[in-house]
């Protein structure tokens, strides 16, 4: 499937000239567009901006996809601890792949559901743990920098105390860790928890991670193919 800019409902031939574009607005802004262009491909290619390779960081890919593997049917929800950039990539990209919440079919260990907690109100935490078995269930921490945002440290907390009685010592196998490389206190407890971790590179802002482990990993663990995911976003960068 390709994917097409169709730009006909915002022109002035369409929507009128109070509200659209017109033709001679684009001709004349195309040499302001070309140099912004090639302005942020400088930006990328420096390294100062890195999501356009995030499709193109194969090393990363296979490893998740071989983590999910080894995981694959020992749970029927995946439950995604993030807030912001950390949690609306994966909510659109499992929407776009599976259909909205409402509608996806059954769920069950082939077919994973996606739980997002991404607030901290009490009724909500307590209805959507309440709703999944800790046996067979796998948290996915999302943070770039830990120590900035209480929120996920709240909601893992709650997690790993309800995890531990109900799994005990295998409670740590439960939990992947997607955070930076080397600093912040997610990196930190994952370390000395030996939690499975995946990391987020640190020119890659939060609105812009679904295609790196931010939303790879969640993807990866509810089925979505993300080696095919990726291909696409290859395709898509010429």
């Amino acid at each position: 499937m390709r994917i097409q800019f169709d730009e006909t409902n915002l022109l002035a031939d369409m929507v009128g000239e109070a509200d659209g574009v017109s033709r001679a607005e684009i001709q004349s802004s195309q040499t302001m567009a070309a140099d912004a262009l090639r302005a942020f491909q400088k930006r990328s290619e420096s390294g100062e901006v890195g999501f356009p390779h995030l499709p193109f960081q194969t090393g990363l890919i296979d490893s998740i996809r071989k983590y999910a593997a080894s995981v694959r049917g020992s749970y029927d929800a995946v439950c995604l601890l993030g807030i912001g950039g950390s949690a609306l990539g994966s909510w659109a990209l499992d929407c776009a792949m599976r259909g909205p919440h409402p509608v996806q079919p059954a769920f069950s260990s082939k077919n994973p559901r996606l739980v997002i907690l991404d607030n901290v109100d009490p009724s909500f935490i307590g209805a959507a743990l309440r709703s999944m078995n800790p046996k067979k269930t796998m948290v996915v921490v999302v943070a770039k920098i830990w120590g900035r945002r209480p929120r996920p440290w709240r909601r893992s907390c709650w997690w790993r105390t309800g995890c531990a009685g109900a799994v005990g010592k295998k409670a740590a196998t439960r939990i992947v860790a997607v955070t930076s490389e080397g600093h912040g206190d997610l990196a930190a407890l994952a370390e000395r928890e030996k939690y499975q971790t995946f990391h987020i590179p640190e020119n890659v802002g939060g609105r812009f991670s679904v295609l790196s482990a931010v939303g790879l990993v969640p993807a990866a663990l509810v089925g979505t193919d993300i080696r095919k995911l990726t291909r696409g976003g290859r395709a898509n960068d010429a």
